[in-house]
């Protein structure tokens, strides 16, 4: 009878052993399941943004250089921007027509320029707490010129010739409204100086 209660006693020992061990087993997870919950995510930088292209049309006239007088110039440009950079990225076409005469005493030269290019710029926008928004932009191209000559005279003759040039450009505007401005850019094509002033529209 004694030899029956002792193992009865001892069952019982080891049964309330196994529950709380069980017990202690299924708390734990819990705990670690709420330390979890508790825990807050680290900060993460917003991803950088591109956006673009915007664009742009310019008009307006270009001074002369030598034998070339004052001309027509027309423009439009492409604008991207990148939210952690400072400035803008601009790609810009050009066109110029120029004419002028070179005088002599038998007779005299008519010359006409056409001048094209394609270039690529960076524009840095000044912040301002006002509605005009100052910019500045500069870059390098490529400069495609064809001139035709004519001689009046004795002889009337003509000739044409053409070039491709490396070429740079530097300048600054205004926006009087986020749509409307005007700039005026040096720019220099294989050798030709011309400085245009453009009104421009954004869009």
């Amino acid at each position: 009878m004694r030899r029956t209660s002792t193992i009865v006693a001892l069952f019982a020992v080891c049964t309330l052993a196994v529950s709380s061990d069980g017990q202690a087993q299924q708390r734990r997870p819990s705990g670690l399941r709420v330390m979890h919950r508790e825990a807050k995510p680290a900060f993460q930088q917003p991803a950088p943004t591109m956006t673009g292209p915007s664009w742009a049309i310019a008009g307006g006239v270009a001074s002369g250089d030598g034998a070339y007088d004052l001309g027509i110039g027309v423009g439009a440009n492409a604008r991207w921007n990148r939210s952690d950079w400072p400035v803008t990225i601009r790609g810009d076409v050009y066109f110029a027509h120029h004419s002028g005469d070179v005088g002599g005493g038998l007779g005299g030269f008519d010359v006409s320029l056409n001048l094209f290019g394609v270039l690529g710029n960076v524009e840095y926008s000044f912040p301002t707490e006002n509605a005009l928004k100052p910019y500045v932009f500069g870059g390098v191209g490529l400069f495609y010129a064809n001139i035709d000559i004519d001689y009046n005279g004795l002889l009337d003759d003509s000739d044409y010739d053409s070039s491709t040039d490396l070429g740079f450009n530097a300048g600054g505007g205004v926006l009087f409204t986020p749509r409307f401005g005007v700039e005026i850019r040096l720019m220099d094509a294989g050798g030709f100086t011309t400085i245009p002033v453009l009104a421009v529209f954004r869009f």
